[in-house]
């Protein structure tokens, strides 16, 4: 887990390299009022469904932001409101320590046109 600002709300986040996509809580998508998309067809362990996108903007620790990274809203697991799959830690540098600290390391990176997050 790490805190990261999402459109502006300061969370945890779950890492999971098990996960080809990131996802964001029905509540949080809900508590922000995001606009939907697309949707996609996901395949999870309670089989395949439907699943509604918007488009975000992630900000990290070392400032880094990544603008236009395309997320699902679904029921996640409680106390889990974003989950940052592969598709989101393959466009950034991190390095995990046996202690548990996270560094994200490299330039500044940003992606997509100049926002506010």
């Amino acid at each position: 887990m790490s805190t990261i600002r999402f459109q502006g709300y300061l969370t945890d986040a779950l890492w999971d390299t098990g996960s080809m996509i990131s996802v964001i809580s029905l509540s949080i998508a809900s508590k922000l009022g995001l606009d939907i998309a697309d949707t996609i067809q996901i395949a999870s362990i309670n089989g395949e469904s439907t699943a509604e996108v918007t488009i975000v903007s992630i900000r990290f620790p070392n400032g880094a932001i990544i603008e236009d990274a395309r997320v699902v809203i679904c029921d996640i697991s409680p106390g889990n409101e974003i989950v940052i799959g592969k598709d989101v830690m393959t466009l950034i540098e991190i390095t995990v320590t046996n202690n548990g600290q996270v560094y994200f390391q490299g330039n500044f990176f940003v992606f997509g046109e100049a926002g506010t997050v």
